[in-house]
């Protein structure tokens, strides 16, 4: 699948495509393709001269006289592509290299952001985790104190009984409180 995600500004005022797609088969993409199937930058300088992968264009599409395209790779997996058209001289290897610097040291640094964005997540949790726990001990000591005290007012309570009468009144309070 062959996605769309920018285009330039200044290609986009001269676009007439009456309904503009951003999602394809790959197979369906022609020479803007051709960098993903051949794991390689393509230069076409004469976009009018045959290349057997060409697909045509839309009604209405932007006139293109010359064409570069890359593969970018991150890790060895191609990540993205990134075309350019209509250079007023011929694309060279000079423009690939540097179209390629570009578009890869891009993704590196969105790949960064990415990845500072996943640790400040996994901080977040584990301070709401330390938070939870701190909470939790918390509530476990003043169970615990609460525990001991009751503890006290129940042993007091049965010493009191072993000293009443089964007949005296404050033995049915004893009881209560018990």
């Amino acid at each position: 699948e062959f996605r769309l995600h920018a285009w330039s500004t200044g290609a986009m005022k001269e676009c007439n495509v009456a309904e503009i797609r951003t999602i394809y088969p790959l197979d369906h993409t022609g020479v803007w393709g051709e960098p993903i199937r051949q794991r390689k930058p393509i230069i076409l300088n004469n976009f009018h001269a045959h290349h057997p992968a060409k697909k045509g264009f839309p009604a209405g599409h932007v006139q293109v006289d010359r064409f570069l395209a890359i593969p970018v790779f991150y890790q060895d997996t191609i990540v993205a592509t990134v075309g350019v058209a209509n250079k007023e001289s011929d694309y060279t290897e000079i423009d690939c290299l540097h179209l390629t610097l570009l578009s890869e040291s891009v993704w590196i640094h969105i790949e960064q952001m990415k990845i500072e964005q996943e640790r400040a997540h996994l901080q977040q949790q584990l301070l709401q985790s330390q938070k939870m726990e701190a909470e939790g001990r918390l509530a476990g000591g003043v169970a615990h104190d609460f525990n001991n005290m009751l503890g006290v007012i129940i042993g007091h309570t049965d010493l009191a009984l072993l000293h009443t009468q089964d007949d005296d009144p404050l033995r049915k309070d004893l009881n209560q409180i018990r």
